[in-house]
């Protein structure tokens, strides 16, 4: 996500959240703009809460965040493979 889109439609708002790992509630009381994000049970529950907006930007920031680290052991993974061919070689192991 480059954006962060408030007026993403509910299912697609909820479908993000899942895509992240989360489950989406709202709360339904006229008035009340509460939404909250959860995941895990016991120890390893965590939960947010805020506005529509607020779990907007926190679901924009999470998906960057899980997109940028991706990529960053992509890289890394990249760069261990690339050593460790050149040791192989420098090692008269070939390139196998």
């Amino acid at each position: 996500m480059n954006k962060i889109d408030e007026e993403l439609p509910l299912e697609v708002l909820k479908l993000l959240a899942e895509a992240c790992g989360f489950q989406l509630f709202r709360c339904t009381t006229v008035g009340i703009d509460e939404w909250t994000l959860w995941r895990g049970h016991g120890v390893s529950h965590v939960q947010h809460v805020g506005t529509r907006k607020a779990i907007c930007a926190f679901l924009a920031g999470y998906s960057d965040m899980r997109l940028l680290t991706a990529q960053i052991l992509n890289e890394l993974e990249a760069a261990h493979r690339s050593v460790i061919a050149a040791m192989r070689v420098r090692l008269g192991g070939g390139h196998g």
